[in-house]
């Protein structure tokens, strides 16, 4: 991430901000759900966890229903700091 910084600056926050839910949340079964041209950022699979980062921006139609339409035992949007907080009772 320094060596990003080092040529974007803080032109692109929301990676930064995905690459830090990815840290909290690195030690479960992750997964990256994809499916016609659409992506939702994590699946932990050994909690059953849909989570979305968004920093500063809002879900596509297309990301809504496929985040929707996922079978997962919980799901959350992540779009602060402060929401990432509730990633802390999966630990």
């Amino acid at each position: 991430m320094g060596i990003k910084y080092s040529f974007t600056g803080l032109r692109d926050l929301g990676s930064y901000f995905e690459n830090y839910l990815f840290l909290k949340m690195k030690h479960h079964d992750i997964y990256y759900v994809y499916r016609d041209g659409t992506e939702i950022d994590f699946y932990l699979r050994d909690i059953d966890l849909l989570v979305e980062s968004k920093y500063n921006s809002e879900m596509n139609l297309k990301q809504k229903k496929l985040f929707h339409e996922f079978k997962a035992g919980e799901k959350l949007v992540i779009n602060s700091v402060y929401k990432a907080e509730e990633l802390d009772r999966f630990e």
